[in-house]
């Protein structure tokens, strides 16, 4: 650990493991950047001292800054970890190969990232989101994983399934007759809300369905598109998990989601006053 020197070094880039990683198979081809002011203290009275409000800027432009922290666990520590976790069960031995991090090892090293809002505009970039079918219980500004505090908003929302198994009108199996058997022609669709059966029994579902709607404000809406990552956070106790869903099934199985145009009904104008959002087809 060293401190910048800002008369000779201009600036200084380290790889993690991670992209050490990633550059050694040939899959490290950054396409973005990020700014972050994670070393900045803004407001000094919550490093116990008092400034006049002139001084904030030339404290910032004066203050040391230390040189690149490409680590934030020891790679001894780290092999203690993993070592742990497979004698347990928890992990694999042999791991495939990700193209993308863990998000608990990179929200260790920058947490609090710069985002580009509009130009000439005072506001904030921000997410509208609202919620239909059921109620926000609770809320809250951030998440601790594993000991660490993500700044992650916090929306609790609870929707229960109940799965009801009918056999009121039950026949017995004689009287089904072979012209109503299943076959190449005729078939039970297993993914439907109510499933009828030969013998008159069912099954049917009774729940509670949840809409999420999000809309970005007072962002720039270029021809990127965007990004979702689903994760299922697993509670042991009093420590929480959080596993990725990498898979397009699994994420299936617990949402269907769907962009501007492939919703059929939409409000004449959005709260950002967009029609059909640019760069969102």
């Amino acid at each position: 650990m060293a401190f910048f020197d800002k008369k000779q070094e201009v600036i200084d880039i380290k790889l993690t493991p991670f992209g050490k990683g990633l550059l050694a198979r040939g899959y490290f081809k950054p396409v973005y950047y990020r700014f972050f002011d994670d070393d900045i203290l803004y407001n000094s009275s919550c490093a116990g001292t008092t400034e006049e409000q002139n001084r904030s800027e030339a404290r910032i432009l004066e203050s040391q800054r230390l040189k690149t922290q490409h680590l934030t666990v020891g790679v001894d520590t780290r092999f203690d970890q993993v070592g742990e976790l497979v004698n347990s069960g928890s992990l694999k031995t042999f791991m495939e190969i990700s193209k993308r991090q863990d998000p608990l090892i990179a929200d260790k090293l920058l947490k609090y990232p710069l985002e580009r809002s509009l130009i000439n505009s005072n506001n904030a970039p921000r997410f509208s989101l609202k919620v239909h079918g059921q109620d926000i219980v609770s809320s809250g500004n951030s998440v601790e994983v594993e000991g660490i505090s993500l700044p992650v908003p916090q929306l609790n929302i609870t929707a229960s399934y109940t799965l009801i198994e009918d056999r009121l009108l039950k026949i017995p199996t004689s009287e089904i007759k072979n012209s109503q058997l299943v076959d190449s022609e005729r078939y039970i669709d297993l993914t439907a809300d109510k499933i009828e059966f030969l013998d008159k029994t069912h099954l049917r579902i009774s729940g509670e369905d949840l809409i999420i709607d999000i809309e970005e404000l007072d962002a720039v809406y270029g021809l990127d598109n965007f990004e979702i990552e689903i994760f299922e956070i697993v509670e042991e106790g009093k420590k929480k998990n959080l596993i990725r869903l990498d898979e397009e099934s699994k994420v299936k199985k617990y949402f269907d989601i769907k962009t501007d145009n492939m919703v059929s009904e939409l409000s004449a104008h959005s709260q950002g006053d967009r029609k059909i959002p640019k760069g969102r087809n």
